[in-house]
């Protein structure tokens, strides 16, 4: 059962900063650029969720910056214990979204109620633990998501959205946070059972939440067998999921496979291949961007004649051999494509314009994934199955800095 629990949140005084000045991203989605920028800010979260430093130094660093803010009351323990409601308001595709979430505290005890969908990687898994050790501070939340049949959940966080807000800003990008407090004994216990029968899908946080979970084995204090967690309703019109695309730096090794087991449709431009892949029912299809020569192979199987001219080119593939049990695009690339090839030469981002620029800039090659829906997520962690690293990307993130939790 989903054992979910108020807690006591640490936050910013905001008498002495602006929310906009102290939330940053959380630490894999920081760009080089945006960790100079955001570093400039005194009192910004990003000095403990991605400290500066090498070795211990950044951990005990991150530690002594805690204590000092809690000191000077630039942080500030909450008098009670609650949840937390939280509020995106944000412009897509020229559309406006808004999408409503739930800060908790979530037991570890039982995992059967928590299903991660994507493989960990072992270097974040020592980084974030050996930040845990140091401060036993949730600096930023997993997040999860969980049906939520008739709405029910959803409408009691909206009534609560009528109150005037507790805190308010605004991110670097855009992106609009406001967030309420929940402490009335009433309705916290029944937002508890309500979530309680709930099957929690990680929808990001993997390596937190792994994590937390070996932090927790062997302690018997309640707040290490605990952790952090935003939690949305997966039918929220404001939960939008897009697919990770690689960019990769072996070109002629990767390409060589591609045209050997894939039919190969070239396309005009990056906005006709997203949109060939989208309507495409293949459930491995995918797209890549080639590099232009000396990288492109020497045996290629057209649908029609097509290739890399001096810029490079964009096409869409599709593999010859269909399975009995078909493989997702992401799973059947890992498999078939980048099978040997080391993770230090696959890099990611969702971002599929600053895939292609970063692709055509560097020589590299780019891959280009199918977009998911979470039905296809849920059927493939339920059946006992997780997806490779980098699979999704649920946008928007959850800053870090609206608030901590303390063990």
């Amino acid at each position: 059962m989903a054992d979910i629990q108020p807690f006591r949140a640490v936050r910013f005084n905001l008498t002495k900063a602006s929310l906009s000045g102290v939330i940053c991203p959380p630490y894999d989605a920081i760009p080089t650029e945006m960790l100079r920028i955001l570093r400039r800010f005194p009192a910004n979260a990003v000095h403990l969720e991605l400290p500066e430093g090498t070795g211990e130094r950044k951990y005990r660093g991150a530690f002594r910056i805690w204590q000092r803010w809690l000191k000077s009351g630039i942080l500030q323990r909450d008098k009670e214990s609650g949840f937390y409601i939280c509020r995106q308001s944000f412009i897509w595709g020229g559309r406006k979204f808004q999408r409503l979430g739930l800060f908790a505290a979530l037991g570890l005890d039982d995992h059967s109620h928590v299903l991660p969908h994507e493989r960990t990687l072992s270097g974040p898994k020592k980084d974030r633990l050996r930040l845990l050790k140091a401060l036993r501070v949730n600096t930023s939340p997993v997040f999860g998501i969980f049906s939520d049949e008739g709405g029910r959940i959803r409408q009691w966080l909206r009534r609560f959205c009528q109150r005037k807000p507790l805190t308010a800003g605004r991110d670097s990008s855009g992106i609009v946070y406001q967030t309420w407090k929940i402490s009335e004994a009433g309705t916290v216990a029944r937002l508890k059972n309500l979530m309680r029968p709930k099957k929690i899908l990680l929808a990001d946080g993997h390596h937190r939440y792994r994590v937390a979970c070996l932090y927790a084995r062997n302690r018997q204090d309640k707040g290490s067998r605990q952790v952090l967690i935003y939690l949305c309703p997966e039918g929220d019109p404001g939960l939008l999921i897009f697919p990770t695309h690689r960019i990769v730096s072996q070109p002629s090794q990767v390409l060589d496979r591609i045209h050997h087991l894939c039919r190969v449709r070239p396309c005009a431009s990056l906005k006709q291949m997203e949109r060939l892949l989208r309507e495409e029912t293949h459930p491995a299809a995918f797209g890549y961007f080639t590099p232009p020569p000396p990288y492109r192979p020497e045996r290629p199987i057209f649908d029609r004649q097509g290739g890399g001219g001096v810029n490079g080119s964009l096409n869409l593939a599709k593999p010859i051999q269909v399975q009995r049990m078909p493989l997702l695009g992401v799973e059947w690339i890992r498999r078939h494509l980048l099978k040997g090839i080391p993770l230090e030469r696959i890099s990611y981002s969702w971002n599929s314009e600053e895939v292609l620029r970063a692709a055509r800039d560097q020589k590299r090659l780019a891959i280009f994934l199918k977009g998911l829906k979470i039905s296809q997520i849920r059927k493939k962690v339920e059946s006992g199955r997780l997806l490779p690293q980098k699979s999704t990307f649920f946008y928007p993130k959850i800053a870090t800095g609206l608030l901590f939790r303390e063990l």
